[in-house]
């Protein structure tokens, strides 16, 4: 479930960067969820005396927040480079816990930690030294998405994952046209195209209420440091999607990178099943 909900994160960024060809990063986001809190809202209705809504609009402020920073960002750097920038946060979410829980961590779980960035930096040819403004916002994205990962966590045991996630993404709507309505004022008129249409259906149904409902779900059982280093395959799904459909360049030191990559997540979950047994 989570290979999937990676896969359509990774293809998240090509739907962005669609959205991109008609409005500011602020109304591509809140339209986004628009589009899948309106898809949900029969479903929110029906079962409002099953949500918890005071644990769904923090969620969604850290998730929102963290998509916004990375809009931005994406908008200013390319696909592959936002893509691994955004993975920082298997190394924030750990180090938090840690800090804030006393949590202790394996050796080989730094490892595969390690590893994989390593493999990230392979996929993004070595050339992360040439921070732009894009970049450090992606950073702090990153930062965002780790106390969302953390926050989830936390709740997901007490959530129905479907319910959970359908109101997050109506509360990141809501506010998020606010937010875009302030910073950015009225959208102008634009043209509907079949490329606008496609980025929207991948962001908001595939990318919002699939992959996001997964992660829920997933958290209800995976311990939050693993599900950060699962979500790295995110990335060199990115840098695939970004060389299919922008032509950004993709060496064999990239495909090599994202093969690292996978290779750390199966010693992380080799290392998991050890423990458990």
């Amino acid at each position: 479930m989570l290979f999937i909900a990676a896969i359509f994160w990774g293809l998240g960024f090509i739907g962005t960067r669609w959205t991109f060809e008609a409005f500011d990063p602020l109304w591509a986001h809140a339209i986004r969820f628009f589009i899948s809190g309106g898809i949900v809202l029969p479903l929110i209705i029906i079962n409002r005396k099953r949500l918890h809504y005071k644990e769904a609009f923090i969620a969604s402020l850290f998730l929102g927040g963290g998509l916004i920073l990375q809009t931005y960002g994406l908008n200013l750097t390319t696909v592959a480079k936002s893509g691994f920038l955004t993975t920082f946060y298997v190394i924030f979410t750990p180090i938090i816990l840690g800090v804030v829980n006393k949590v202790r961590y394996p050796l080989i779980f730094w490892f595969s930690v390690f590893l994989a960035m390593v493999g990230m930096a392979m996929l993004c040819e070595l050339s992360i030294h040439h921070l732009n403004l894009g970049d450090w916002l992606t950073i702090l994205c990153a930062l965002i998405f780790s106390f969302h990962i953390i926050y989830v966590d936390k709740k997901a045991k007490q959530v129905d994952p479907f319910l959970f996630n359908a109101l997050q993404c109506l509360y990141m709507g809501l506010w998020g046209g606010a937010v875009a309505f302030i910073g950015e004022g009225v959208p102008a008129p634009v043209e509907v195209t079949s490329q606008l249409v496609w980025g929207f259906v991948i962001v908001s149904i595939f990318s919002a209420l699939i992959a996001f409902t997964i992660q829920v779900k997933a958290q209800k059982t995976i311990p939050p440091h693993v599900v950060g280093v699962t979500f790295l395959l995110e990335s060199p799904f990115a840098a695939i999607f970004g060389y299919w459909f922008f032509n950004e360049k993709l060496s064999l030191l990239s495909i090599s990178g994202a093969i690292v990559v996978f290779l750390a997540l199966c010693l992380l979950i080799w290392s998991q099943r050890g423990e458990s047994s």
